[in-house]
């Protein structure tokens, strides 16, 4: 029982964080705010299907907003994004392709 709280507490405490680390990358971003909801509905089905377990929390909320930014036709790098994040581009690109491939995202060229 108690591993069971431990893990239950550890696993919210994990979330806040990752939510936590938005407002840091829009506030040096030039990107939509509204992008911020559809990062976090990406970032909240990662979690449910356990994409996201062991992975650098700045990273994931990264590539969370750069899919967001895709979907909806705003143009960004990755490279602006990690510069914001202070992680690095093949950080943003590999959980990408990880949340890319996972959870089935159609995103448009």
């Amino acid at each position: 029982m108690i591993v069971y709280v431990w893990f239950r507490t550890t696993n919210r405490l994990k979330w806040r964080v990752w939510l936590s680390f938005f407002p840091l990358l829009f506030s040096s971003l030039s990107c939509n705010i509204h992008r911020e909801g559809a990062a976090i509905v990406i970032l909240r089905e990662a979690r449910r299907k356990r994409v996201a377990a062991g992975k650098d929390p700045m990273g994931m909320a990264s590539a969370a907003l750069y899919i967001a930014c895709l979907q909806h036709n705003e143009k960004i790098t990755q490279k602006n994004i990690a510069v914001a994040a202070g992680v690095t581009e093949v950080t943003v690109r590999n959980r990408y392709k990880a949340l890319k491939k996972q959870l089935n995202l159609q995103i448009p060229d």
